[in-house]
């Protein structure tokens, strides 16, 4: 989170957006088993022949973290003042996936921050600089972009 040479269009990027590239997702338990209790989730890219881990956070509280886990969890809804929902957190998701899941995936599921973490600027990042979106990275004016409407995912 915060890392804005990581992924983008060019070869600036460590991960060149204009290129196909894959994305690897490990779910690690507490006891290295299939079995065990789901401690953390950790991404992997590939392009072309490199593999390349997910980047540190660059936000001050998160120090460095490079890959979901409880603690990173609690500390970035601090972090960002948003809701701590508790839901079980990365044990209960870990007992979830046992009985089968399907991956739907949204990026544009952030209600509380607008995904401003994303590719934009937030009021923790500069405390002078107004939210807008793609900020960052979107040579596009404010006015021209266009903001997708949260979707509430439901169990099926």
């Amino acid at each position: 989170m915060g890392n804005r040479k990581f992924y983008g269009p060019g070869k600036q990027y460590e991960i060149d957006s204009t290129h196909p590239f894959t994305v690897v997702t490990q779910f690690l338990m507490h006891d290295n088993t299939d079995e065990g209790e789901l401690v953390e989730i950790r991404r992997l890219y590939k392009q072309d022949d490199r593999v390349v881990g997910n980047p540190a956070s660059t936000w001050p509280a998160l120090n460095g973290t490079d890959s979901v886990t409880e603690s990173m969890c609690n500390t970035s809804k601090a972090y960002f003042n948003d809701h701590p929902y508790v839901m079980g957190g990365l044990a209960q998701l870990g007992k979830e996936m046992v009985g089968g899941m399907t991956l739907a995936m949204s990026i544009w599921v952030d209600s509380g921050a607008n995904m401003t973490w994303l590719d934009s600027y937030s009021s923790k990042d500069q405390q002078n600089v107004p939210l807008a979106f793609g900020a960052a990275t979107v040579p596009t004016p404010v006015a021209t972009r266009t903001v997708c409407s949260p979707r509430v995912p439901t169990r099926l």
